[in-house]
């Protein structure tokens, strides 16, 4: 996630929620081609951040919310510790009272996909 391009990659389908970001429109919106993409896009789904799923000729990529949440809490874990006075950020994980994270709900695809080559 430190390299910007995967960073921006990430961000699209993640801002898009339930509706996922298609591989082409991720190219154009990124200027990248398409091995700079398929490289990247195989690190995420590597991670298991992101998941594809095939439609029409081209591939749908979504945000997998749990893990990125599971990766958030673990970058953050130990907050502040060390200045012994607690942490600024709160628990990020955590709504406030009354209100409520939403997760997409999506199928898992039935067969591993790519990046596109």
């Amino acid at each position: 996630m430190a390299q910007p391009t995967r960073l921006s990659l990430f961000r699209r389908p993640l801002k898009q929620g339930r509706s996922g970001a298609r591989a082409q429109e991720l190219a154009c919106q990124l200027g990248i081609g398409g091995t700079a993409l398929s490289f990247h896009l195989k690190a995420l789904l590597r991670s298991g951040l992101i998941e594809g799923r095939a439609e029409a000729g081209d591939i749908r990529y979504f945000a997998v919310v749990a893990a990125t949440r599971e990766l958030i809490e673990a970058l953050s874990q130990g907050c502040c510790e060390a200045s012994g006075e607690g942490c600024e950020l709160g628990d990020p994980l955590r709504p406030e009272p009354g209100r409520r994270l939403k997760s997409p709900t999506r199928q898992k695809p039935s067969r591993n996909l790519h990046a596109p080559a």
